[in-house]
């Protein structure tokens, strides 16, 4: 298969890039056993603002895999679904939308909810509920692989609209992110053992930078332009060191957090030359990379 990766102007600086108070906190274990008011937490006592109430847990019954709650859905319909990180995946309740709208989440992690509305709303997912007054929150502290099924989960509001959770097993991907993953693994695996050929098959973005360096050579020579840009002009052709989904903008088309390897084995950061041109880049040893099926139907 093959990627479409877009090559920027980095390419001319110092490698190959692709186109990087009141509130009320409740905590609640579901309990079947229980009698749906014990098993519902509704955030409503008035508190100050220094305060915080919260609920007393409820002990855990003895078989918690009977507890998971059914996905809706294996993975999202479309739309940007990007990973959590931390700890705590933190919704907020938006009048319009809510932040963010679809989240990958993993099993370890747990839900806080922020009503950002000048309403009260009621939101529920698996078997916790709360009502959050204007600028109340709520808090699951229980890890959402103890109640939720892998698949895609929508925290319920009313009224309308909450944000959808995709619960993954650790470290998994779906079958088309590995296809993905995989395309791009092999183009800088190419590039980096000098099999510009093979490269070139895998790459869908512009050629216009390196035909501006190389109006000698034959547009049409994808080959000779890889070569030289690795060998002559300046591309640091590196193999990669760690590569990691950050979300999916639509079922064909994912994006990556990419990190390389120099040849002593350090990782690759961008120096000086290059950072001071990208003040706005936030970490200089991760560049972003974005891989989808052509019309052909491979990645490219």
């Amino acid at each position: 298969m093959s990627i479409f990766i877009k090559l920027s102007s980095i390419l001319t600086l110092c490698m190959l890039t692709i186109s990087a108070c009141r509130s009320a906190v409740g905590t609640l274990d579901p309990n079947p056993a229980t009698t749906s008011t014990q098993a519902h937490l509704v955030a409503t006592s008035q508190v100050s603002s220094t305060q915080i109430e919260t609920a007393t847990q409820i002990p855990k019954p003895p078989d918690q895999a009977q507890l998971l709650a059914t996905p809706e859905a294996q993975k999202p319909a479309a739309g940007i679904c990007g990973r959590a990180e931390g700890d705590l995946v933190i919704v907020t309740i938006y009048p319009d939308v809510p932040d963010p709208r679809c989240v990958i989440i993993a099993p370890d992690q747990m839900l806080k909810v922020i009503n950002s509305r000048g309403e009260s709303i009621q939101v529920s997912l698996g078997s916790f509920e709360a009502v959050l007054d204007p600028g109340g929150e709520y808090t699951v502290n229980i890890p959402f692989g103890e109640y939720l099924a892998p698949g895609v989960h929508t925290i319920k509001v009313s009224p309308c609209c909450g944000a959808s959770l995709w619960l993954q097993e650790e470290g998994s991907i779906s079958p088309e992110a590995k296809l993905a993953l995989q395309a791009l693994t092999d183009f800088f695996a190419h590039l980096q053992a000098g099999r510009y050929k093979e490269a070139s098959l895998l790459y869908g973005g512009t050629y216009n930078i390196m035909l501006d360096h190389n109006p000698e050579i034959n547009p049409d020579d994808h080959e000779a332009l890889f070569g030289n840009a690795c060998t002559i002009y300046g591309a640091l052709c590196l193999k990669i060191s760690t590569a990691k989904l950050l979300n999916q903008p639509s079922p064909t088309e994912f994006r990556f957090a990419v990190e390389f390897e120099n040849p002593d084995g350090s990782i690759f950061a961008l120096g000086p030359c290059c950072s001071d041109r990208y003040p706005n880049r936030q970490n200089p040893k991760v560049f972003i990379y974005t891989v989808k099926l052509d019309a052909s139907g491979k990645f490219v």
